[in-house]
Order: structure tokens, then C-alpha cells, then sequence
């Protein structure tokens, strides 16, 4: 068999136009395929095909399913979607012999962008979620502090009001004191006269005259107690501190308190620990502070009951804790946050100064007072005391 050839005739523009086919297409063939390079198409200025890869025309219309321009940037950049993946297009103008402009279209697979892509909106949404809950969190705590600051300013305020009102009470008081205290002093001599020197023959009246001036010194003497006792509360403190036995001075009140005690038929119960050192204090103030707290615990029993009254140190804190319990009515909690305000009761006959004072003299004895009760269930009083620096000698 023979050898033979082919002969094709073709122009000088075809022939340069095979040339420039041959050579582009070579090229194309070197990179298409490597890295994210999917496709690409280069036409020239007669839309004649010169060179191409992946299909030659890349992705077809018919197998778009949509196409859109790139965010953030213009044409010719674009986001092909179809459905063996999403590539992103250029279209540029090309012109191989320098002279006629032709075009140039490649697309690059997002194959390995994407998860890239998702994954940082991944990220964005969980960071932008953390940074709301943060916002959340750090509002609530900034609210929260804000109102605490508010309820402070609010307390300090209230304070100074009460401190303003104290202080005029306190002159108003003094005034008072000195215009009735006299005219009542010299009422109650009269009566004491009355009651010793004037008798009746008839023993009926002589037992009414007796019950009525006993009324008569009775209320001067619970006049006499609450103008004191305004003035305890308005003036300020003239204490004289020297060491003190508590438990002297609590047998003195519960002595003033035994036949109410009895009549009221309270089971009372005391325990003194033994050897209790002495503490700093003011021996007339304690005294009117444990009757004010063992008169309310009485007042809370009126039909019986148990009274424990106990007296223990605490060398943790350096102090004696003065206890009493009793099993009465106790404070409903919504009157818990008043009981130590000024003229707060529930008393009939109250004025509302007996805890107010007692505290007062407590806090002027750098002392501590708590107060814990149960409706039904009875009141706990908790009194610390500090000790004093020097023992009494026996």
C-alpha cells in the first residue's frame, strides 16, 4: 500500500485563523482544569470559535437556573447557579492579533468556595447572635445596677427628709416638753395628795374616788411617757458608756414585767450563761431598749404563751447576743420592712417609737439587732452587743 496526502486549500485569513485556532486551544488545554478554573471560551471578532474547554461553551441556558450579577461588583463578573454546581463568570474583550476585538469567558468552580462561604455565615449569624445576647446580658446588668443606684440615692434622700423632720420634731418637742411637762408634774403631786390625805366614809365611794384618781395619775403618767419618749427619739445621743451587767438588767425588767407575765399566764423561761463578761453601755438607755423588746413580746401574747429569754457570749464576734423568743401572733411580712420605722404600730394605743428607740439606742451602742417572725409561729429578737475592754470588779 502506498503512501498518500491530503491537500487543503485554504485562504491566507483561514489559514491564520487555523493558526491562532491551534495555538489558543493548546494553551486553554494547559490550564483549564487546574485549580478553580472550569471552563472557558474565547471567540473573535466574528463570534467564530477560536479555543475552548470544558464543552467549549460552558454552561448552556437551558441548564442555567439563574444568573446574576456578583455582589458588589458590575458586569462582567457574574454567579452562574445550574446544576453540576455554581461558578462564577467573566466576560472580557479580547483580541488575539491586536487588532480585532474578540471575547474571552471563563468560569470559575465556587465548589470549594462555598462551604468557605456558608461556613463564614455561619460564623457571622452565631457571632452576631452571641453580641445580641451579650447586648441583652449587659443592659439587664447595667439596668439592674442603675435602679440599685436609683434605690440608694432614693434611701439617702428619704434620710435626709427623716433627719430634717427629726430635727424640727426635736424643737417642736423641747418646746412641748417644757410647757407640759411642769403643769403634768404638778398634777401628779396634787392626786398623790388627793389619794393620801382625802378619804370617804362611805367604802362604795371611797373605792370610785380611788379608781378615778388612779385613771387621773395613770394617763399623766402615759402623757409623761410619750413626751419622753419624743424626746428621746428627736434629741441627740448624751449617753454615759461604763461597763455593765446584762444579766442585772435584765432581771430588773423582767421583775417590772412579772405580774403582767403572771396575770397573762406566759410560761417563762431564762438561761444566763455563767461568768459572762461585762459590755460597754449606758445602763437607763439598755434598760428602756430590753423593756421596749420584752414589753412587745408580753403584748404579743395576750392569751398565754412561752417566753424564752437567754443571754450568751460570742467570743467570734466579741460580743454577748441577747435572745428572745416568744410563741405569739408573729409580723405578717408585708409589716417586716416597717417595724423599725417611726410611728409604724399596730398597737391600738401605740405611737410606733418603741423599736425605732430601741434600735436607736442598739446602733448607739454599735451594737446589732435582728428580727425574724412567722404569722402564727412567733417573734425571734437577736441582740449582739460588744464586750467591754475592762472586766467589772466583783
Amino acid at each position: 500500500m502506498t503512501g498518500g496526502f491530503i491537500l487543503i486549500r485554504v485562504s491566507p485569513e483561514e489559514y491564520r485563523f487555523l493558526g491562532e485556532q491551534i495555538i489558543i486551544q493548546g494553551l486553554i488545554n494547559e490550564f483549564v482544569g487546574k485549580g478553580n478554573l472550569a471552563y472557558l471560551e474565547i471567540l473573535d471578532s466574528r463570534k467564530r470559535f477560536l479555543g475552548g474547554a470544558a464543552g467549549g461553551a460552558g454552561p448552556q441556558p437551558a441548564a442555567v437556573e439563574w444568573k446574576k450579577p456578583w455582589p458588589g461588583k458590575e458586569a462582567p463578573l457574574s454567579w452562574i447557579k445550574r446544576a453540576d454546581g455554581e461558578f462564577l463568570e467573566m466576560s472580557r474583550a479580547f483580541s488575539p492579533d491586536g487588532r480585532s476585538p474578540g471575547s474571552i469567558r471563563l468560569g470559575l468552580s465556587l465548589k470549594g468556595i462555598t462551604p468557605i462561604l456558608y461556613q463564614s455565615q455561619k460564623h457571622i449569624l452565631l457571632m452576631t447572635a452571641a453580641l445580641l445576647a451579650l447586648g441583652v446580658v449587659s443592659f439587664f446588668i447595667i439596668f439592674r445596677f442603675q435602679n440599685r443606684h436609683f434605690s440608694k440615692i432614693k434611701e439617702l434622700e428619704e434620710q435626709m427628709r427623716l433627719q430634717e423632720e427629726l430635727s424640727a420634731m426635736g424643737h417642736l418637742a423641747a418646746g412641748v416638753a417644757h410647757e407640759i411637762k411642769n403643769p403634768l408634774n404638778a398634777i401628779g403631786l396634787v392626786v398623790q395628795r388627793l389619794q393620801k390625805e382625802f378619804r370617804w366614809e362611805d367604802p362604795q365611794r371611797q373605792q370610785e374616788y380611788e379608781r378615778f384618781t388612779g385613771i387621773v395619775r395613770d394617763e399623766i403618767s402615759r402623757v409623761n411617757k410619750i413626751i419622753e419618749q419624743f424626746l428621746f427619739v428627736a434629741r441627740p445621743f448624751q449617753s454615759e458608756f461604763e461597763a455593765q451587767v446584762l444579766e442585772e438588767i435584765l432581771d430588773y425588767v423582767l421583775k417590772l414585767l412579772e405580774e403582767t407575765i403572771r396575770d397573762r399566764g406566759i410560761k417563762m423561761e431564762k438561761n444566763w450563761e455563767k461568768d459572762l463578761p461585762p459590755v460597754m453601755g449606758d445602763r437607763s438607755q439598755l434598760t428602756q431598749a430590753f423593756l421596749n423588746l420584752l414589753n412587745n413580746a408580753v403584748e404579743a401574747m395576750p392569751r398565754g404563751g412561752s417566753l424564752k429569754v437567754a443571754l450568751k457570749s460570742n467570743p467570734g464576734l466579741k460580743s454577748i447576743e441577747l435572745r428572745i423568743e416568744d410563741s405569739g401572733s408573729g409580723i405578717p411580712p408585708e409589716n417586716m420592712k416597717k417595724i423599725f420605722a417611726h410611728y409604724f404600730t399596730t398597737k391600738e394605743k401605740g405611737i410606733g417609737l418603741g423599736l425605732a428607740i430601741t434600735r436607736k439606742i442598739i446602733q448607739g451602742h454599735k451594737g446589732r439587732l435582728e428580727v425574724r417572725s412567722l404569722p402564727g409561729q412567733g417573734t425571734t429578737v437577736r441582740l449582739h452587743l460588744p464586750l467591754a475592754e475592762k472586766k467589772i470588779n466583783a
